[in-house]
């Protein structure tokens, strides 16, 4: 679990996101886009962890931060009960995990 800061239409907000190596896309919860003002855009058709491929409404994040990584403009699905950090925020780094701490390098 890392801290997000989330930038949205109406608000900014700090929230706990899963950093998720598996997820290729990043999914924020239905309750963390009504707090920041998402504005749905339209639907995808994704693939959840079980094989599953579901709808799911999408929208846009002003800006996601997490340490000092800052990505702007950020495309997000909305659904589940957690929000998970996709590759599409960090996946241009690698990677060093280990104990509490996750490092991201060119």
């Amino acid at each position: 679990m890392v801290p997000v800061t989330l930038h949205g239409n109406q608000s900014t907000q700090d929230f706990t996101m899963l950093f998720d190596t598996g997820a290729s896309g990043t999914l924020i919860t239905q309750a963390m886009a009504n707090a920041i003002g998402v504005v749905v855009t339209g639907e995808a058709l994704v693939t959840v962890a079980d094989g599953r491929q579901v709808q799911i409404p999408v929208g846009y994040v002003g800006k996601l931060q997490v340490g000092d990584l800052v990505v702007e403009n950020v495309w997000v699905a909305i659904g589940g009960d957690v929000g998970l950090l996709g590759q599409d925020i960090y996946g241009q780094y690698g990677l060093s995990i280990g104990g509490s701490q996750i490092n991201l390098y060119e």
